[in-house]
């Protein structure tokens, strides 16, 4: 009865460890079954490495001891990536558990480049590309890529790579989402003054000619509105309400759209 009442608990416990959202800090190092850094292309020169790395940046919204290093060598063969394998300590992409991934970034020497996140669910490589413009260099970021469209399954290895040509990136704090929103620690960062304020129609950021982009996210942090200036925005195609901006130098601020 008791060995009965001891492998119920177990299969329980495991039935519930494999159904929960996943998440992945990279504060550990690598480990088998929880996650390990490996490449698609271990002997192609050159290629692009990754490694456990101590976060070079500890500040805004990512105050973490330790990330993910992507060193991208120049013209890095196209197949040779890094790989994040989690063995059976991976995630189920379903409905239930979300088909969101969400990450945060951090470019050290491009402002302009790519992102491809590929989740291996149910055996099948589903990439998914997200381009970036006017990143603010040594500062994290968060973004969201939406598998929606994928069919369902377990997740036992995730790619990841850039623009395949002498970038240097980090990448942390990897989490499965139902939904497309951004956390909200995003947002505390450094205020920018935005006019008028209530707003109809168009408002400006004052003060920072550096700004060379802006997104406009609910108060839900759904992105809404994206500009690549820092005036004259068109808001008028907001509902009435309450959003929060935030530019490419990670400065944001709320504003009332009347």
């Amino acid at each position: 009865m008791m060995k009965k009442l001891l492998l119920s608990v177990v299969m329980t416990a495991t039935f519930s460890l494999v159904q929960a959202q996943y998440a992945l800090n990279f504060e550990a190092a690598p480990v088998t079954n929880v996650y390990t850094i490996g490449n698609n292309g271990p002997a192609a020169t050159p290629k692009m490495i990754g490694s456990w790395e101590v976060n070079p940046v500890k500040a805004g919204i990512n105050t973490s001891d330790h990330c993910v290093k992507d060193l991208e060598e120049a013209n890095a063969k196209s197949w040779a990536y890094p790989i994040l394998e989690f063995g059976t300590g991976g995630m189920n992409m379903n409905a239930t558990n979300g088909k969101y991934l969400k990450v945060k970034i951090l470019s050290t020497n491009k402002t302009d480049f790519t992102m491809t996140l590929s989740p291996q669910i149910a055996g099948t490589l589903t990439p998914i590309t997200k381009t970036f413009t006017g990143v603010a260099l040594n500062t994290w970021f968060e973004t969201v890529f939406d598998f929606m469209a994928a069919g369902d399954g377990y997740v036992a290895r995730l790619d990841f790579f850039f623009d395949k040509n002498a970038g240097i990136y980090y990448i942390d704090d990897l989490a499965q989402s139902t939904t497309a929103t951004l956390s909200s620690k995003d947002f505390k960062i450094k205020n920018v003054a935005v006019y008028p304020n209530p707003a109809n129609d168009n408002i400006s950021i004052s003060g920072d000619n550096a700004i060379k982009s802006v997104s406009v996210f609910d108060i839900l942090g759904k992105e809404v509105l994206t500009f690549k200036k820092h005036t004259n925005l068109n808001i008028s195609d907001l509902t009435a309400g309450i959003y929060i901006l935030k530019t490419d130098k990670g400065s944001v601020s709320k504003f009332i759209k009347k």
